[in-house]
């Protein structure tokens, strides 16, 4: 049994998998600025030690300390059929878009879900980060290159601040959400539009 570092606790856990499964909305949105693809840490003092990790990210491979409760959660939510979930974080101080396929990295009992990164508006930008592959994230977007604080496709090397933030709008009629990334100059950098899974 993988040990289980708490972040939700069982008292929130459980309500917060009562809650969703209890919801009629199409779209369950989840804030929260823990990232669940990307590993965000600070190194080990001098010495041995652990990382410390700033996420439910830690390290590739089976669900271990944070990421035992996200599992749990996910796992829940298939089996009580919840679906079409979204994550929204922020703390990664750049944008992206990431496409989660468990099974991609063998975890077969939890359905696909999307997270979206933005923020924080009031921090310096940093290179990419790192994926942590538990949960089988895929890169759809991202604002930053592996050294460059600007978009990978422009080629672009920024040297100041590069602030973003995201823009949700939900279509009434069709239940369709876009996902919008937006710049600190009010340029749409990329977005994702999501269709209701029905089935």
């Amino acid at each position: 049994m993988p040990e289980v570092e708490a972040f939700l606790g069982a008292a929130q856990l459980a309500w917060l998998e009562g809650a969703l499964a209890a919801s009629t909305a199409t779209r369950k949105v989840i804030a929260c600025d823990m990232p669940i693809g990307l590993v965000v840490s600070d190194p080990a003092p001098e010495g041995p030690g652990l990382d410390a990790f700033d996420g439910f990210a830690n390290t590739s491979g089976a669900p271990s300390g944070r990421e035992v409760e996200l599992a749990r959660l996910l796992t829940l939510l298939r089996a009580r059929g919840v679906r079409n979930v979204v994550w929204l974080t922020a703390d990664v101080h750049y944008a992206a878009a990431h496409r989660c396929t468990p099974a991609r990295s063998g975890l077969r009992d939890i359905d696909p879900f999307w997270e979206f990164v933005a923020g924080p508006m009031h921090a310096t930008s940093v290179p990419r980060k790192r994926f942590d592959d538990t949960f089988g994230p895929e890169l759809v977007y991202a604002s930053a290159g592996w050294d460059t604080f600007g978009s990978p496709a422009t080629g672009a090397r920024f040297f100041g601040v590069v602030r973003f933030f995201g823009v949700v709008r939900i279509d009434g009629h069709s239940r369709i959400m876009t996902f919008t990334l937006v710049d600190g100059r009010g340029r749409d950098l990329h977005a994702t539009v999501l269709r209701p899974a029905t089935s």
